[in-house]
């Protein structure tokens, strides 16, 4: 606890000692799941941070479940390089400085918090809602955070997507769905929250039969035509 409280002094010394240039994040995407990490590029004007993503419940801090017609409040994904939720790598270049080697890279990043209500019953369902990333990405010379490199504070605008399913494990009545990925998409903005419910088999079978029906019927009345 006292390492751990003693690096973030440090880090707070040394960022606070750098001119912190802001930097806008054009594009990239962070594709965050159960299934495993993957590699992220974001990029802007004079910058190209790359690195690898944690995984979803490392993240999270474990499974993030949600019952049917619940209302969420203030939902947001905070991920920090300093608990390994993400990992940048050099070279990296920011700013239009490009950084060749290093000792630490420091990556913050913080979505804005969004809300809406769960669908149900439903298969899952899908939310998709505008983005607003904020953060810094630090670089320093040396293990304990100190020989700064780099200080830039980071912002981006896009969309973020939310894919909920059906966790027939934690409730037998289907009630409570949970979080399987996150997409954080920097680009072109969501116009608003959206929630698309995906519907149940029985209810896709319906629809089928009903379609198919329609269409019997419309040919039945050609024929008689």
């Amino acid at each position: 606890m006292y390492r751990t409280l003693g690096i973030l002094v440090l880090l707070f010394l040394g960022v606070t000692t750098l001119k912190a240039d802001p930097v806008v994040i054009t594009g990239g995407t962070l594709l965050i799941n159960q299934a495993g990490s993957h590699p992220f590029t974001l990029t802007g004007d004079g910058t190209v941070i790359n690195g690898l993503n944690g995984t979803l419940n490392d993240i999270l801090g474990g499974t993030f479940l949600v019952n049917g017609g619940q209302q969420i409040q203030g939902l947001r994904l905070a991920l920090d390089s300093q608990d390994a939720e993400l990992i940048s790598t050099f070279p990296i270049t920011v700013g239009g400085v490009t950084y060749s080697s290093g000792n630490a890279i420091v990556l913050q990043l913080q979505s804005n918090p969004i809300a809406f209500i769960v669908p149900g019953p439903a298969n899952g369902f899908v939310v998709t809602a505008p983005l607003s990333l904020t953060g810094g990405v630090f670089g320093f010379n040396s293990p304990f955070f100190q020989d700064p490199l780099f200080s830039h504070t980071l912002s981006g605008q896009g969309t973020q997507v939310l894919t909920f399913s059906r966790c027939f494990v934690c409730n037998p009545d289907g009630t409570v769905y949970q979080l399987n990925s996150w997409v954080l998409t920097v680009g072109a903005v969501a116009p608003g929250v959206t929630v698309q419910a995906v519907p149940e088999p029985s209810s896709v079978l319906l629809l089928m039969t009903s379609v198919g029906a329609l269409s019997w019927v419309r040919r039945r009345n050609r024929w008689k035509g």
